[in-house]
């Protein structure tokens, strides 16, 4: 499951989920892992990608050794390998190029003129 999330491969991810007959505590090993090697740069999906992984964890024990006991775990391996756009770098990303091509920004009425 490791390896399908750092691919970003969800429906590997939730396969090999599914598909696991070993001891859950190594599905726990793998998500937590992932968490912490995610690569996520704003802060608040850091913490998203913990506090998912971490309550995914709780859920799955919750749940003892009942059918669907590993759903949660599933659902979070789901959420970690697809693909993530950051919303502020990539408001961030758009709003450099908005400024580099000197078009004015909504709240503004003055065009930068190009340079070079």
């Amino acid at each position: 499951m490791y390896q399908a999330i750092v691919r970003r491969d969800p429906d590997a991810a939730v396969a090999l989920v599914d598909g696991y007959a070993g001891p859950r505590a190594e599905l726990e090993r793998s998500l937590i892992r992932a968490a912490a090697e995610d690569h996520s740069t704003a802060p608040i999906m850091v913490a998203h990608v913990v506090k998912t992984a971490q309550a995914a964890v709780q859920e799955s024990r919750a749940l003892g050794d009942e059918p669907g006991s590993t759903d949660p775990i599933a659902a979070a391996a789901r959420f970690m390998a697809s693909p993530k756009r950051e919303r502020f770098v990539f408001q961030s990303t758009l709003e450099a190029i908005t400024t580099l091509r000197g078009v004015p920004r909504p709240e503004s009425d003055q065009v930068r003129a190009p340079s070079g």
